[in-house]
C-alpha cells in the first residue's frame, strides 16, 4: 500500500480508501474518484515532479487496495490513461513518458487484471517516442503488447496496423531485420484484416525494406506496381515512380532489369523526371557519363551511396552498364582502352568481364595474352539462348508427362524402340 505524502491535498490516502471501501456503487465510486484525480492532474501549481508522483501514488493506492471493485479500479485508471494527453498546466510529453513508466511498473504484478490500460499506456508513449524520433524506443513499446498472448482480444486489423507501424519504426531506426520480422507477422493478417489502406501501406514497406537489403530490381518492380495504384494521389505515384528509376538504375543488368527499362520508358509519366535521361541511356544501351550522374546520386538516400569494393553501388551498376554498352559498339577492344573508358583500369576491366561472362550477361572471349576482349554477337547468343530455354521446357513438360502417367510412358518408350529395332 503507498503510504507517500501527496503533494495535492485533493489527493488523500485516507479519503481514496475510504471510497473504496464505502457501501457506494461503482459509478458513484468512479465519479469521486475521477474527479479527485483530475483536480490533482489540472493543478496549475504542482511542479512537474510533484505530479507524477501525487498521480502515481494515486494510481498505487487505486491498483493496490485488497477490497476495491476491479470494475472501479480500471475505470478509474483508464480515465488517468485518458488524462495522460499533453494540456496546460503542466501535462507535457516529458511528465506523460515519466507518469506513463510508473504506472506500468504499478500495474505490472496484477498485469491480467489491466491488460486494456497497460497497452493504451504503452500506445500514448508510443506516440510521444515516434514524435520524439526514439524509434526503437517507440517500436519496443508497442512489441511489449501482448497481442497474440493476452487475455485482450484484438482485432486482425488492429494487429495488422500495429505490426506495419513496428516495422515503419523499425526502418526509420535503420533495423532492417526487425522490420523484417515484424512485416512478416504482418502479412498473414492481410487478408483478414480486409483494409486496402493498410494494404497499401504493407506493400510500400515491402519495397522499402527491399531497396534497403540492396534487392533493387525487386524493390523496383514493387514500387513500379504501387506508382499504378488507383488510390494513390498523384504526388505519391510521382514519388513511387522515382523511387522505381532509381532502384533500376541501381541494379546490375539482367533480364528482369531491362523489361522494366522498357515499361519505365514507355511510360509517359517517366518522361518529366529529372532522372528519366538515365535510364533511356541504359534502355538504348548508351555510354553514361560520370558528369550525367551528379544530378541523379544527389536525389539516391544515404543507404543507396554505400560503398561496396572500393565503389559505390551507382558507380559498379553504370561500369556494368558501360560494359554492356561497349558490347553493342565494338566487336573487339583492349583492356587498356576498355578500362580507360569504365574508368577503372585495364585489370578491373578484364575481372568485370570475367564475371559478367560467367553470369551470362554477355557472350565473348579474352585473350590475356594480347590483353583483349572479342564480343560475340548479342542477337545471335540471345536466340541460342531462346532456343535452349525451349528444350529445357519440352524437357520438364515430358518429365511432368512420365510422372503422371509412368505405364503409358514405359509402353510409349517400347513401342519406339521397338520401331526404330525394325
Amino acid at each position: 500500500m503507498a503510504t507517500a505524502l501527496f503533494y495535492d491535498e485533493a489527493l488523500n490516502g485516507a479519503e481514496i480508501r475510504n471510497v473504496l471501501a464505502s457501501n457506494m456503487d461503482h459509478k458513484d465510486q468512479t465519479e469521486r474518484l475521477v474527479s479527485m484525480m483530475k483536480k490533482a492532474a489540472n493543478n496549475a501549481e504542482a511542479e512537474e515532479s510533484q505530479l507524477v508522483d501525487d498521480l502515481a501514488c494515486f494510481a498505487e493506492n487505486i491498483v493496490n487496495y485488497e477490497g476495491a471493485s476491479m470494475v472501479v479500479s480500471r475505470a478509474v485508471v483508464a480515465a488517468l490513461v485518458e488524462e495522460m494527453t499533453p494540456h496546460p498546466p503542466v501535462m507535457d510529453n516529458a511528465v506523460i513518458c515519466e507518469l506513463g513508466d510508473r504506472l506500468l511498473k504499478i500495474v505490472q504484478p496484477r498485469v491480467i487484471s489491466y491488460e486494456e490500460q497497460a497497452a493504451s499506456i504503452r500506445m500514448r508513449l508510443a506516440e510521444i517516442y515516434e514524435v520524439q524520433q526514439k524509434y526503437v524506443e517507440a517500436a519496443e513499446m508497442l512489441n511489449s503488447i501482448p497481442m497474440e498472448t493476452g487475455q485482450r482480444i484484438y482485432t486482425a486489423e488492429m494487429k495488422f496496423r500495429t505490426y506495419l507501424r513496428i516495422a515503419k519504426m523499425y526502418i526509420q531506426a535503420g533495423d532492417i531485420g526487425q522490420a523484417e520480422r515484424n512485416l512478416n507477422r504482418a502479412s498473414f493478417l492481410q487478408t483478414a484484416a480486409g483494409s486496402d489502406e493498410l494494404n497499401i501501406q504493407y506493400k510500400f514497406l515491402c519495397a522499402e525494406i527491399l531497396d534497403r537489403n540492396g534487392k533493387f530490381i525487386d524493390a523496383a518492380q514493387r514500387y513500379y506496381q504501387l506508382s499504378m495504384l488507383p488510390a494513390l494521389t498523384r504526388s505519391e505515384k510521382e514519388d513511387c515512380l522515382a523511387k522505381a528509376i532509381n532502384c533500376t538504375v541501381l541494379a546490375s543488368p539482367s533480364q528482369h532489369k531491362t523489361r522494366l527499362l522498357t515499361a519505365l520508358c514507355k511510360d509517359d509519366r517517366c518522361t518529366s523526371l529529372p532522372a528519366f535521361a538515365i535510364i533511356d541511356k541504359m534502355f538504348k544501351e548508351m555510354i553514361i557519363h560520370p558528369g550525367e550522374l551528379e544530378l541523379f546520386e544527389a536525389n539516391l538516400k544515404d543507404y543507396q551511396k554505400k560503398s561496396a569494393g572500393g565503389s559505390s553501388m551507382l558507380q559498379k551498376a553504370i561500369v556494368e552498364q558501360n560494359m554492356l554498352a561497349a558490347c553493342q559498339l565494338y566487336k573487339n577492344i583492349s583492356f587498356d582502352v576498355l578500362g580507360e573508358m569504365l574508368g577503372i583500369g585495364a585489370e578491373k576491366a578484364e575481372m568485370l568481364a570475367c564475371e559478367m561472362i560467367a553470369d551470362g550477361r554477355f557472350q565473348a572471349t579474352i585473350d590475356q595474352v594480347d590483353g583483349y576482349i572479342y564480343f560475340k554477337d548479342r542477337a545471335s547468343g540471345y536466340l541460342d539462348q531462346q532456343v535452349q530455354q525451349t528444350f529445357d521446357q519440352v524437357n520438364k513438360i515430358a518429365e511432368m508427362i512420365f510422372a503422371a502417367h509412368p505405364e503409358w510412358a514405359a509402353q510409349q518408350m517400347a513401342n519406339n524402340a521397338a520401331s526404330s529395332s525394325s
